[in-house]
């Protein structure tokens, strides 16, 4: 799957899913900032799972600034779906993605939420 490239469907930006990508989502910071919000381990890895699938039909959110203003960071872009998960419990995925001077946009990660983001939510 590293390498993919998926399209958001409503309004066709595409991002890359790379091994970089896996890493962040599977790390302890992306998978306890879900569990801070009241998610298990195992929602977690339910929607990364999903990630192609959440992403090509998930609602931007708005575009950023880098906040450490990495030179190389042209922009991040915040997107979010609703989710139920199979154990019945309802949340927001909440993707980050970075778009960058040479690579283009990737997923950069992952966490889940109880409420959604406002639109045009200023600042990361």
């Amino acid at each position: 799957m590293f390498g993919t490239v998926f399209t958001n469907t409503k309004n066709g930006f595409k991002a890359r899913f790379s091994k970089n990508t896996a890493n962040k989502i599977s790390s302890d910071k992306a998978i306890t900032k879900s569990v801070v919000n009241g998610f298990s381990v195992e929602n977690h890895f339910e929607a990364a799972k999903n990630i192609k699938n959440i992403f090509e039909n998930s609602d931007f959110i708005g575009s950023f600034p880098d906040r450490k203003n990495d030179p190389n960071v042209l922009a991040v872009h915040r997107f979010q779906k609703d989710i139920e998960f199979s154990d019945g419990k309802e949340g927001v995925v909440s993707l980050m993605l970075k778009e960058v001077k040479q690579n283009g946009m990737r997923v950069y990660t992952l966490e889940l939420m109880v409420n959604k983001y406002p639109l045009q939510k200023q600042g990361i």
